[in-house]
């Protein structure tokens, strides 16, 4: 058996806290993520350092959480786990910023306003648990992302960036409980914090990283909503990246953990990436308990060593499969070229208020049109007076396809249209509708798109790429390069599987700032609800404001997107917004995405 350690810290009681600050599960969550490291993963009972208000002593040696006690244990006791296979370090408690900006982790006997002299930081514990040289360092944090002495408020993304940058310096795979600026909450009708109960649960099904990060968001908001409590967003900073798609903890891989190992093999193999899938089938026979599937993974590694023989031997290109070019980013034009009448002269600027999007679903009850209408419709023909122009309100919806197309520009021409008109046209014959069909429940993608371009974008910081690539990836996924937008039916069906790994690059990449999950947990906020309803104007001019999507009452256009670090949280991804076409038909859209059951 791999020699396993960990330190488990829970505390409730502090001596410098007022009684209100105490907590109640920080023990019990500790004694939990014990049991389960100990009789689930496999660790060593004596290899497991327990330290809570009621953990007893062992041998002469205190357990007790405070300062001197806790510096011992990373010095000293910790580094018999030189060398280890896994070393685990999780602690549930109060976390705090120093005068020095630094971050703390609060002992039973740290004070507050001495963090430097009676506390622990974060940088001292990375530090020991870098030393030991142990293979999968985990660092697990059940604790609040706010709290911050009177004297230093304002420093709160300092602590919170500050542990994420050391984590990543160090190497180290990390898990928070909440994202920037935000609680960790106890949930007393289960005794146990929200945070630590879905992450023992979720070990139990997924020990793939990717797939447990997945697990958390969804289900940790899944829990508060259920107790009342507000909703707080995971984090979780794998390092090195490449063991996000690897099992955390190999020893209780379960069985769906194999089977995302084996399809991300077959896929490396398929796209010519061998020393990838041979590393994935490597961890297949590790951790799977099926001898079918062993002699699977056996059998691919020698199938893999022949190809790569065979290509060294002709290395020619017309002998490697080369990879499709991902569609390149464009706003759409679905309006056809013939039928865009001239820009009139006092066409509005690009300022000029438009119309609210409950006015659009309004005009579109009073004249009902297929909500996906087939592309390119053909049309009659548009008249044009010497003054102005001319066309009914359905042809216009028709034009621009409400919902699924169209340019912004064209939706203030045809307000002018509306206003101006005179004389309507002709109905052109309508073209045969077909009969609605039940829309598909979404369903997990069985082949993951590639999100490599992605996620190096995000990794480097280039915001509006990352946007651009975004689009360019979901209407890949969703079938719809040709038409440059996503319908309602693309995005309520578009996978589970996908729509998650694009949302969590963003997650990682901005420290929880940006991603599509952050944009409904903003929508939530303010009133919306996930029912792919419109939640009135009030409730949607209110998460425009708190996305910067609208500034000074006005929503803005692409041109004006931030595309820096400083931009509000959940600005990001603003791409997809505009792949839609029609400002609000897209918006329309957008809301519908934030009821996706998979956010």
């Amino acid at each position: 058996m791999a020699k396993n350690w960990a330190i488990v810290v829970g505390i409730n009681q502090y001596e410098h806290l007022p009684p209100k600050a105490h907590l109640r599960c920080a023990v019990q969550d500790a004694k939990a993520v014990r049991l389960f490291l100990h009789q689930t993963a496999g660790f060593d009972a004596e290899n497991i350092l327990l330290c809570s208000d009621t953990s007893q002593p062992v041998g002469c040696l205190s357990t007790r959480p405070s300062r001197s006690n806790l510096r011992r244990l990373l010095r000293e006791e910790i580094q018999q786990a030189q060398g280890a296979e896994h070393l685990w370090l999780f602690f549930s408690g109060h976390g705090m910023v120093g005068k020095d900006r630094q971050a703390y982790l609060l002992p039973c006997d740290g004070y507050p306003n001495d963090l430097e002299e009676t506390a622990i930081s974060v940088a001292f514990v990375t530090d020991q648990l870098r030393h030991c040289q142990a293979k999968n360092v985990v660092m697990v944090l059940d604790m609040c992302r706010n709290e911050v002495p009177d004297d230093r408020k304002g420093t709160e993304i300092t602590m919170s960036t500050q542990i994420e940058a050391i984590s990543r310096q160090q190497g180290i795979i990390t898990l928070f409980a909440c994202s920037h600026n935000e609680s960790s909450y106890e949930i007393r009708e289960i005794n146990q914090g929200a945070f630590t109960h879905v992450l023992l649960q979720g070990l139990k099904q997924h020990t793939i990283l990717r797939q447990l990060e997945q697990y958390l968001l969804q289900e940790v908001p899944a829990i508060n909503r259920r107790y009342g409590k507000p909703i707080q967003t995971p984090l979780v900073i794998p390092e090195p990246g490449w063991k996000y798609d690897l099992p955390l903890l190999p020893g209780c891989a379960t069985e769906a953990d194999v089977k995302v190992l084996m399809e991300g093999a077959k896929d490396a193999e398929l796209e010519e990436k061998f020393e990838q899938a041979k590393s994935l089938w490597w961890q297949v026979i590790e951790a799977s308990q099926s001898k079918a599937q062993i002699g699977e993974a056996r059998k691919a590694i020698e199938r893999i060593d022949r190809k790569e023989k065979d290509l060294k031997q002709d290395p020619s290109p017309s002998s490697r499969q080369l990879d499709n070019p991902i569609h390149p980013f464009a706003l759409p034009s679905p309006l056809p070229i013939q039928n865009v009448p001239p820009v009139p002269k006092n066409l509005p600027s690009s300022t000029a208020p438009r119309p609210s999007p409950r006015a659009l679903s309004n005009t579109q009850e009073s004249n009902p049109i297929p909500v996906n209408p087939p592309p390119n419709p053909t049309l009659g023909k548009i008249v044009r007076s010497k003054s102005s122009f001319f066309m009914t309100r359905q042809q216009f919806l028709k034009l621009t396809g409400f919902g699924g197309g169209g340019l912004v520009a064209a939706l203030i021409i045809g307000n002018q249209f509306f206003q101006n008109s005179q004389t309507p046209l002709p109905t052109p014959s309508p073209s045969p509708t077909p009969s609605p069909s039940p829309t598909p429940s979404p369903s997990p993608s069985s082949s993951p798109a590639s999100l490599t371009k992605l996620e190096g974008l995000l990794k480097a910081g280039n915001w509006k790429a990352a946007d651009q690539e975004t689009l360019a990836v979901m209407l890949k996924i969703a079938k719809r390069e040709k038409e440059g937008w996503l319908d309602f039916d693309s995005i309520k069906t578009f996978p589970c599987k996908d729509l998650q790994n694009i949302d969590q690059l963003w997650v990682k990449y901005s420290n929880g700032k940006f991603g599509f999950s952050v944009q409904k947990k903003i929508y939530l906020e303010v009133g919306g609800k996930p029912d792919g309803e419109y939640p009135g104007d009030t409730i949607w001019d209110k998460f425009g404001d708190r996305l910067g999507w609208r500034v000074n009452k006005q929503w803005i256009d692409y041109s004006s997107v931030n595309f820096s670090a400083s931009a509000h949280p959940g600005h990001f991804p603003f791409g997809f917004v505009w792949g839609c076409g029609v400002w609000f038909g897209c918006l329309s859209g957008f809301w519908v995405l934030l009821s996706h059951p998979c956010l």
